[in-house]
């Protein structure tokens, strides 16, 4: 896991792959991206997604793809754990599966920062700090 904010995204750019097609969109305006899911090339999509901030969620992983998930606009809590039970569920085409676990570490991802979760990470996106809040963020899917 990488946890950054945008403006230093290049230093990762040896550690991401399709780095160049990815830092292209990510100098566009953020803000005026309209939500909802893009190929751009064969091993790289990405996912732009409004949503609200929960209090509490299954932990997420997938296995065959990096999540670069960028922070546009408002704050949420991201927790980093190892799971407990068996997953719950997997789907193949989102490369996605459900698990309970237990918190090892969490951050605070604000605007203009990203975190990238490699394959096999545990990872809970889209948690509330206090009140529910409105989120906007970019996620790229990228096959490792």
């Amino acid at each position: 896991m990488i946890f950054d904010e945008i403006q230093n995204l290049k230093k990762y750019k040896n550690l991401i792959p399709h780095f160049n097609s990815i830092e292209k969109i990510v100098n566009t305006n953020l803000t005026n991206l309209k939500e909802g899911s893009y190929q751009v090339q064969d091993g790289l999509r990405y996912i732009v997604s409004k949503y609200t901030s929960q209090k509490d969620k299954p932990f997420e992983v997938h296995y065959d793809e990096i999540d670069l998930q960028i922070i546009i606009e408002g704050e949420e809590k991201m927790e980093i754990g190892k799971p407990i039970l068996e997953i719950q569920k997997y789907d193949k085409e989102t490369d996605c599966a459900l698990s309970s676990g237990y918190t090892t570490a969490s951050l605070k991802a604000a605007t203009n920062t990203f975190v990238i979760f490699y394959p096999n990470e545990y990872h809970k996106p889209g948690i509330t700090y206090s009140d529910e809040k409105l989120i906007k963020k970019i996620i790229f899917k990228i096959k490792k």
